[in-house]
């Protein structure tokens, strides 16, 4: 609702992945930035119904056309997105320093043990 009523114009709004194209499209901006972080209806299609999925499905060729630049991280999901819809995404590879991990000590490894890497947001 505030991006509909925002008077405020930017020069550039940045969105991440696509539910929040929906907000971006109704931003006053110069330029429009989508980043995507994977194929989204293959990934809606992973965890959700199949209606769900379908809607999906047919809405993301349009809901990715309200960016004027398309962005992921993802040399896969770039290629994927061309094939699929013919679409353009600039690579934008995610900046990662592997000597960090050299940091870790070794650790005990668990039977069915799930390991998450990340970063905190500052």
């Amino acid at each position: 609702m505030k991006a509909l009523f925002d008077t405020e114009k930017y020069d550039v709004v940045h969105a991440w992945n696509i539910p929040s194209a929906f907000v971006m499209k109704f931003v006053k901006a110069k330029k429009k930035v989508l980043s995507v972080h994977g194929v989204y209806s293959e990934q809606v299609k992973t965890i959700h119904s199949t209606v769900t999925s379908e809607m999906v499905n047919l809405a993301e060729s349009q809901v990715l056309k309200f960016a004027d630049v398309l962005t992921t991280d993802s040399k896969l999901v770039q290629r994927i997105y061309k094939e699929k819809l013919g679409l353009d995404f600039v690579y934008l590879p995610a900046p990662l320093d592997i000597a960090k991990f050299k940091e870790i000590p070794d650790v005990k490894k668990k039977t069915n043990q799930i390991v998450y890497i990340g970063r905190d947001k500052l």
